[in-house]
C-alpha cells in the first residue's frame, strides 16, 4: 500500500458501528476486485478484525527494554484489512459492514434490538448495491466471521432467489461472487447464549438484555440455520463459489469448549468447492492477526491467493488457456516449496541403539507389507502405532535408511511431523510441500504435475499459492504419472503430532490414491507411525502395534543392561533392571531418561536431598509455569523455593547457570533457541511430561507426593515468587526474575486455591505496597498502573483471580462495589474493564445476593455506561 492509499483510509476510530465503509481503495488503479468483511454477534466493523497488543510478560525485563521503540510499534492495534490485506490484494477495494446485535441496559430503552437476520442481510444487500452501482459486475470477496457468515449467506440466498429482469442487480452480486471466506461460522448453530451467561450471570436479570430473534437463530440445530444451510450449500454447488472455512482449534476459556464446533462451522461440502482449516486461536481471536509473518494470517494469504488464482485462471480459460510453464518456472516453483526446517526433525531423532530395531524389517507384518502378492490385503499402507516415548521416530529413521540400503536409495520420501517446531514442521502443508521436493528431485520428468495442477497463473500473484489443496492436487498428478518402474515409498512419522482434522483429511486423500492407482500396481506405498487414534484409520493396512512386541521388549533389555553404568551387587543391580522394564510398560524413551537419571545421581534413585529438592522445584517450574521461561528465570525461580540466600551466587546469563539447570533437572530439561534471540527451557521430549505427570512417573522418584500435585506444585511455586519479591534487590528494573514474580505470584495462589489449598493467611500478610512498586517499574501502560492505596481486591479482579476474590470475600467484608482511586473506580467494573469474566462473575454472584433491589447498583451501573472506562 503506498502512502497515497495510506492517507485515504479512514482511522480505525472513524469507522461507523453500523453500515457499510470502504476502508481501502487503491487510488493508482482501478479496483479489480471487492473484498467485504461482516462482523459476528456482539462484534464490531472494526474491533471484531482489529488485534490489541496485550502486556503478554513476555523475555527478562532487561531484554524487553533493549528492543526500544521497536518494542512499542510492535504493540500498535493492527486493523486487518486496512494494514495487512492491501498488500495480499492490492488490487482490491476494501470494505467492512457493522450492525447492532450488542447486549444492552434494559433501563436504557430498545436500541434497534428487534432487528432479525432477514433485516441484517436486506440491509447488507442494499448497501452493496448502493457501493458497487457504477462496477456492479466487479468481482467480490466476502469474509465473515460467526454470525456474519449467516448473514452473507442469507443475503446471497435472498439475492438468487429475487434475480430477474425488474432486479439485474441480483443477478450481477451473484455472479460476481468469487468466493466465501468463513470465520467460525455456525452453519448448524451455536450457543452464544452460554457465553454471555457466564459472565454475567449474577446481574443478568437485573439490568441487561439481548435480542432473542438473532440468538434463536444460533441456538444448536435451530430451524433457521439448518434450513438457510439446506437452500445454501446447493446455491454454492451451482455457482462453483469458492469457500474456505477456518474453524477455531482453542477453547473459549470461559466455556471450556469451542463457541462453534466443527461440525457445526463448515457447509459440509468438502474439497474441492470447500476447503477446511483450522485457525490456532479461540472463537473471538481467530479473525484477528499480529502482522504479515503471524502464521495464521498467512493461512489467510494462501486461501487468497488460491481464491484469487482461480478468478486468473477462469479469466485465462475464457481467453483460450495459456502456455505451459518454462523449466525456469518449473525450477521456480520447486524452489519456493523449499522450506529451512524441511529435514530437521528427521535429523534430531537419535539413531537407533547397536543391535536394536533389526527385528523390524523381518517382522511378517513388514515382509506382508512389501509382498506385491498381498497388495489387495493392505492397499499399501504400513501402520506403526505406540505410546508416546514408546521408540517410534528411532524404528522410522532405522526402516527408512534400511528401506534405502535395500533399494539401492530408490525413490524414497519422507516427512517426520514435529509438534514443537515451526508451522510447515507440524502441519500437512509442510508435508506435501517435503514430499513434492524430494519426489521432484528424484523424478524430474513429473514437473509436469505443475502444469496438470493449473499454476500458470502463479507470476501475476507475485508468490505460488501453495495452499493445502493445491498441493494436494500436484502429489495427485505425482503419483498418478508414475510408472510400475520407477515405485514411491513414503515413510510419514509423528501423525500425532500435527492437528488431528489436517491427519484425517490426508488419510483420506491418500486413500483415493490408492484407490485411483489400482493395488496391483504396488508403484506408491506409504508407512505410518502414530499415537493410537480411535477414529482416524484406514479400511485396509497392515498394522503393528510396539510396545507389543516381544522384540521390542528384548530391544529395550539391550539398552539398559549395556548403557546403565552402576557398580553394586549383582542381585540388587538386577532388581534395578527389572524395575526399570516393568515400569517402562514399552516406553522406551522413558527408558533412555531414567537410566541417565540413575547414572547422574551417582546410582541412587534420589541422590542427596538438596538435589532432589532442586529437581522437584526444577520440574514444578517446567510444568506450571505461566509461560515457559528464560534459563535465568529458572535458576532464580528454583533457588528462591530451594536456596534464596544462594541467589547472586552466579551472574546471570554464564554458562554457570547452565549447568545449574542441567545437574537440577537432572538431563530432562534442555534449553531451545527462539527467534530474537530468546531463550527458554523445555523438557527434552513430550513423553517426559506425559509420563511424570499422566503414567505415575513422578512417583517412582517422590513416594510421598500426594494426588493434588498441580494445586500443591503452584502452591510451592508462589512461596518461590514471594520469598523472590520480598528480597532487597540492589537493581530491580534489570532483575531477570522480579517481572515474572510480580506478575504471576497472585496467578499461582489463584491456582492453589481453585485446587482447595487454603489462602487465607497469605492474603492476609501479602505484602500488598511492596508488591506494588515493582509492579508499576514493570508495566508499560500507564493505565494499568495502581495508586499505592489500591486495594487488594482491586488487584484481584484486574487480574481474574475468582478463587482468591472467593477466599478474600469471605475473610473481609468488600462486596467489590466500593469506589476506589483508581482508573476504573470499582474492583466490578475493573473486572469488566480487562474482561476478566471468572472475577466478574465470582463478584456478581456476591452483588446478586446481596444488592439484588439496590439502588446504589443501577447507579454504579449508569455511572461506568457514561464513562466506558477501559484498561
Amino acid at each position: 500500500m503506498n502512502a497515497q492509499d495510506m492517507d485515504s483510509a479512514p482511522a480505525s476510530n472513524d469507522i461507523p458501528e453500523v453500515g457499510l465503509t470502504v476502508v481501502y481503495e487503491p487510488k493508482s488503479t482501478s479496483p479489480n476486485l471487492d473484498v467485504v468483511f461482516v462482523h459476528g454477534f456482539t462484534g464490531s466493523p472494526c474491533k471484531t478484525w482489529t488485534h490489541q497488543d496485550a502486556d503478554d510478560d513476555q523475555g527478562p525485563p532487561l531484554k524487553r527494554r533493549k528492543l526500544g521503540s521497536g518494542f512499542r510499534s510492535r504493540r500498535q492495534a493492527v486493523f486487518w484489512p486496512r494494514d495487512l490485506l492491501p498488500s495480499t490484494l492490492p488490487g482490491a477495494r476494501i470494505m467492512t459492514y457493522g450492525y447492532n446485535t450488542h447486549l444492552t441496559l434494559k433501563y436504557i430503552g430498545n436500541l434497534a434490538q428487534e432487528i432479525t437476520l432477514y433485516d441484517i442481510a436486506r440491509d447488507l444487500l442494499l448497501s452493496l448495491e448502493r457501493s458497487r452501482r457504477q462496477e456492479p459486475s466487479r468481482p467480490i470477496l466476502f469474509i465473515s466471521h460467526s454470525l456474519g457468515g449467516l448473514v452473507v449467506k442469507d443475503m446471497l440466498r435472498y439475492a438468487d432467489h429475487n434475480k430477474g429482469d425488474t432486479s439485474p442487480h441480483l443477478d450481477d452480486l451473484v455472479k460476481s461472487t468469487v468466493g466465501l471466506m468463513f470465520f467460525g461460522t455456525p452453519h448448524l448453530g451455536a450457543d452464544p447464549r452460554s457465553l454471555f451467561h457466564r459472565q454475567v450471570e449474577g446481574i443478568a436479570r437485573l439490568v441487561l438484555k439481548v435480542n432473542d430473534n438473532i440468538v434463536r437463530t444460533l441456538w444448536p440445530n435451530s430451524e433457521n440455520a439448518r434450513r438457510l444451510q439446506d437452500e445454501f450449500v446447493p446455491l454454492v454447488q451451482k455457482q462453483k463459489w469458492t469457500v474456505h472455512s477456518f474453524q477455531e482449534a482453542h477453547n473459549n476459556r470461559v466455556l471450556g469448549k469451542q463457541v462453534v464446533d466443527h461440525g457445526s462451522s463448515c457447509l459440509g461440502m468438502g474439497p474441492p468447492l470447500e476447503t477446511r482449516e483450522d485457525i490456532n486461536r479461540d472463537h473471538s481471536g481467530m479473525c484477528r492477526f499480529t502482522g504479515p509473518s503471524d502464521p495464521e494470517y498467512q493461512k489467510v494469504v494462501a486461501a487468497l491467493q488460491r481464491m484469487n488464482a482461480g478468478l486468473v485462471t477462469r479469466s485465462q480459460k475464457r481467453n483460450g488457456g495459456a502456455r505451459p510453464l518454462s523449466e525456469e518456472e518449473h525450477q521456480a516453483l520447486l524452489d519456493s516449496l523449499h522450506f529451512d526446517q524441511i529435514h530437521n526433525r528427521l535429523q534430531s531423532v537419535k539413531a537407533a541403539y547397536a543391535a536394536t530395531c533389526r527385528w523390524f524389517i523381518r517382522h511378517p507384518a513388514y515382509l506382508d507389507w512389501q509382498d506385491p502378492q498381498k497388495a489387495s490385503e493392505h492397499d499399501g499402507f504400513l501402520w506403526l502405532k505406540g505410546k508416546q516415548g514408546a521408540g517410534k521416530s528411532t524404528l522410522m529413521k532405522f526402516a527408512l535408511a534400511s528401506h534405502r540400503k535395500s533399494h539401492g536409495g530408490g525413490n524414497i520420501a519422507s516427512f517426520f511431523f514435529n509438534a514443537r517446531g515451526a508451522e510447515l514442521e507440524r502441519t500437512t502443508v509442510g508435508m506435501y510441500r517435503s514430499l513434492i521436493v524430494q519426489l521432484l528431485e528424484m523424478l524430474p520428468r513429473l514437473r509436469c504435475a505443475f502444469d496438470d495442477a493449473d499454476l500458470k497463473p502463479w507470476n501475476a500473484l507475485g508468490s505460488p499459492p501453495w495452499s493445502i489443496e493445491l498441493l494436494k492436487e500436484v502429489f495427485g498428478q505425482l503419483v498418478q504419472g508414475l510408472e510400475p518402474s520407477e515405485p514411491v515409498t513414503c515413510f510419514i512419522d509423528a501423525l500425532d503430532e500435527c492437528s488431528r482434522d489436517e491427519i484425517r483429511d490426508m488419510v483420506e486423500f491418500f486413500e483415493g490414491l490408492m484407490a485411483d492407482r489400482g493395488v496391483d500396481q504396488g508403484t506408491f506405498r506409504v508407512v505410518f507411525s502414530s499415537r493410537y487414534y480411535l477414529e482416524i484409520t484406514t479400511s485396509k493396512a497392515v498394522s503393528l502395534v510396539l510396545e507389543t512386541q516381544e522384540e521390542h521388549s528384548s530391544d529395550i533389555k539391550k539398552y539398559v543392561n549395556g548403557r546403565l553404568n552402576i557398580k553394586l551387587r549383582t542381585d540388587v543391580r538386577d532388581q534395578i533392571v527389572l524395575r526399570i522394564e516393568e515400569k517402562a510398560s514399552g516406553v522406551f524413551m522413558w527408558v533412555v531418561l531414567v537410566v541417565d537419571i540413575l547414572n547422574k545421581a551417582h546410582l541412587d534413585w534420589s541422590s542427596t536431598v538438596s538435589d532432589k529438592h532442586e529437581l522437584l522445584l526444577c520440574l514444578q517450574w517446567i510444568f506450571f509455569a505461566r509461560r515457559p521461561l528464560s534459563p535465568d528465570e529458572l535458576y532464580c525461580g528454583i533457588l528462591a523455593g530451594a536456596e534464596p540466600m544462594m541467589l547472586g551466587k552466579y551472574d546471570t546469563g554464564n554458562d554457570g547457570v547452565k549447568r545449574f539447570i542441567l545437574n537440577a533437572s537432572k538431563g530432562l530439561a534442555e534449553m531451545v533457541d527462539l527467534k530474537k534471540g530468546n531463550t527458554i527451557v523445555q523438557f527434552i521430549h513430550e513423553s517426559v511430561r506425559d509420563f511424570l505427570l499422566k503414567e505415575g512417573g513422578l512417583g517412582t522418584l517422590w513416594l510421598n507426593l500426594g494426588d493434588d500435585f498441580d494445586s500443591q506444585s503452584h502452591d510451592a511455586l508462589k512461596d518461590c515468587c514471594i520469598t523472590y519479591i520480598e528480597l532487597d534487590l540492589p537493581e530491580p528494573e534489570a532483575d531477570p526474575f522480579l517481572q515474572y514474580a510480580v506478575h504471576s505470584v497472585l496467578w499461582h495462589a489463584d491456582n492453589a486455591a481453585a485446587g482447595g489449598i487454603r489462602q487465607g493467611k497469605f492474603l492476609e500478610g501479602f505484602p500488598r505496597e511492596r508488591w506494588v512498586n515493582p509492579h508499576n517499574l514493570h508495566e508499560k501502560q500507564k493505565n494499568r498502573r495502581y495508586s499505592m492505596s489500591v486495594s487488594l481486591m482491586y488487584i484481584l479482579a484486574a487480574g481474574d483471580l475468582g478463587a482468591l476474590i472467593k477466599t478474600h470475600m469471605v475473610g473481609t467484608s468488600r462486596s467489590g462495589l466500593e469506589r476506589e482511586e483508581e482508573r476504573v473506580f470499582t474492583p466490578l467494573f475493573t473486572a469488566r474493564a480487562t474482561k476478566s469474566q471468572r472475577a466478574t462473575q465470582v463478584i456478581l454472584q456476591e452483588v446478586s445476593r446481596t444488592h439484588l433491589d439496590s439502588l446504589e447498583l443501577e447507579q454504579l451501573c449508569q455511572q461506568f455506561l457514561e464513562e466506558k472506562p477501559t484498561l
